[in-house]
């Protein structure tokens, strides 16, 4: 007893340290100027949400920070892992928004091992949303983009998660030759990714329960739709037998599912009842609302069958009670969401438009040097003493500044331009067009004393040069 207290203890300790080492680390961020105590500063954030996996609103903070440093890779897997926080709670619209922003993310910078995953975990969403046909195409979608990645234990050992997972959708649909086709081809893929590592990390061996557990459970309803009751109860069998502390946190919904539909098909009362409790205890264990509100449900019509009414009354009102629950912290969930969301969107338009700003710029400092070089080239030519040039040179020379300068002054007022006129396309054009009828006339009329100039220039020039060879022709008479 005295060993449990210590380790609880120790772990809250721990949790809350994180948090407020993470808390004050986050706090004095912006304050850093030296730029390299900023970017080891960033690297501690960063790696107390690797070590200790953040809350929604800690991630927000990181999003925020990691977008400053231009870090996407770190914006990319927030944004994954807000998503997978937000599905298990029946936020599925804002988790399908957070998995489309992460695959942006990750689609850019060519990553295809999020890529994949990500497209998995929507399909799984999909399939929770029972938009079947949705989470079918994403499934495959992830299988094609894996198996275009060179073949190792974890391709083979994903491509296989992922045949079951399609297999599972399948049999929920029953479409049983399908999930069939799919359970063959996971099992393929087993051979691959069991054979190539005999001896097995921690890390493997728990990806072996998992993927067991997973495997099972597949193989278990697959065998319950064919209405072969005695190969479903060995599959179930196999599946109690796995640890559930070995389990990942998103498969606790499906162990409690798997207990349901295991006490559904015995032949006696007492184990039914167990089996329903060990989901339901499961769920309250683990704070896993749905589940509770599933086993609470059948804990009452089981009640209710045997004329048990108050124990049958008991759990009804449990399942009500968590069902306002999750209702309400989906509420909340779906408010933050859309906080963050627009938050988010909000610093997305400032840096697309601090990113135009600084292109803009660009292009009007290239347009204004070349008008510089062009203009200087032209007035070299027209005022030198010795270079002489033709008429049709100053006009190809003249339209290319005219064309240039044009150019500068529509990149110049274009913004205002915009947001004088609201963007409305016709009125920006006859304003252009405004423009050019002043430029124009004004350009003709240098062209022309440009002209003028370079004409008398050019007399002098070439008076001077037949001075010069009348002088050397005199001297060689004499």
């Amino acid at each position: 007893m005295k060993k449990f207290i210590f380790s609880l203890f120790f772990t809250i300790v721990n949790i809350i340290c994180y948090a407020q080492n993470y808390d004050s680390l986050v706090s004095i961020h912006n304050l850093i100027n030296n730029k390299q105590d900023k970017q080891n500063n960033y690297q501690k954030i960063r790696n107390i949400y690797f070590v200790k996996y953040l809350q929604l609103p800690s991630l927000y903070k990181l999003i925020d920070i990691a977008k400053k440093e231009k870090d996407d890779t770190t914006i990319g897997i927030c944004y994954l892992s807000i998503a997978m926080k937000l599905s298990p709670i029946g936020d599925y619209s804002s988790s399908l928004t957070f998995f489309n922003k992460g695959l942006k993310i990750f689609e850019l910078l060519k990553d295809e091992r999020y890529v994949d995953f990500i497209y998995k975990e929507m399909g799984v969403v999909y399939g929770r949303m029972k938009n079947y046909d949705e989470a079918i195409k994403y499934h495959k979608q992830a299988i094609k983009i894996r198996n275009s990645i060179e073949k190792d234990y974890d391709n083979h050992f994903f491509i296989y998660t992922y045949f079951f997972g399609l297999a599972k959708l399948y049999i929920e649909i029953n479409r049983l030759d399908s999930a069939e086709l799919y359970i063959q081809k996971g099992l393929i893929e087993k051979k691959y990714w069991s054979n190539e590592n005999a001896s097995k990390t921690k890390k493997q061996v728990s990806d072996l329960f998992i993927e067991a557990f997973r495997e099972n459970f597949v193989l278990a309803s697959f065998s319950l739709k064919k209405k072969d009751t005695a190969m479903a109860k060995l599959y179930f069998e196999k599946v109690f037998k796995i640890p559930s502390d070995s389990l990942i946190p998103q498969l606790f919904n499906r162990y409690c599912e798997t207990t349901i539909e295991y006490a559904k098909i015995q032949h006696n009362i007492k184990d039914e009842l167990s089996y329903y409790k060990l989901a339901y205890d499961f769920a309250k264990k683990n704070d896993l609302k749905q589940a509770i509100i599933d086993a609470a449900k059948e804990l009452s019509d089981f009640y209710f069958t045997q004329n048990n009414k108050d124990s049958s009354l008991h759990y009804l009102r449990i399942s009500v009670a968590y069902d306002d629950s999750i209702n309400n912290a989906k509420t909340i969930s779906e408010l933050q969401n859309t906080t963050a969301l627009l938050h988010i969107e909000q610093i997305e338009k400032d840096e697309a438009l601090h990113k135009e700003q600084e292109r803009r710029k660009h292009n009007l400092q290239f347009a204004a040097i070349a008008i510089f070089i062009v203009s200087n080239l032209i007035l070299f030519f027209v005022f030198s003493h010795t270079i002489i040039v033709s008429h049709k040179f100053i006009d190809i020379m003249g339209t290319i500044v005219l064309l240039i300068l044009f150019e500068f002054i529509n990149l110049l007022i274009h913004p205002y331009l915009g947001h004088w006129l609201h963007e409305n396309a016709f009125l920006m054009l006859l304003a252009l067009v405004c423009i050019a009828a002043i430029i124009v006339p004004i350009h003709h009329k240098i062209e022309h004393y440009i002209k003028e100039k370079l004409i008398e220039k050019n007399k002098k020039a070439r008076l001077k040069n037949a001075k010069k060879t009348i002088e050397e022709l005199e001297n060689k008479n004499d």
